[in-house]
């Protein structure tokens, strides 16, 4: 969503929502586009959806230095692999 911030620049809003207060993902462009532009970014969660919501707004520059974890499923890096190695045994 593009809104603007009081001084009329732009301010960039990405919704989140969930049935209860768990964790939300972002994806890489979210995320980057987070990165590059921290200080007009923020993240909308609606925590309780459907039932009890509640907004809660994050800052982008508040999410700039956080390292995301990454997870490799087996399929994932077992199909990218260049070289296997077993040690003799």
């Amino acid at each position: 969503i593009k809104s603007r911030m009081p001084d009329g620049s732009p301010k960039y809003i990405e919704v989140k929502a969930s049935k209860g207060e768990w964790s939300i993902r972002l994806t890489k462009a979210e995320y980057r586009f987070i990165l590059d532009n921290p200080e007009r970014t923020y993240v909308y969660v609606i925590a309780n959806a459907l039932k009890d919501p509640e907004l809660h707004v994050v800052p982008g520059k508040s999410l700039k230095d956080m390292i995301p974890e990454i997870t490799l499923e087996t399929f994932d890096w077992k199909s990218r692999t260049q070289l296997r190695w077993k040690p003799l045994g």
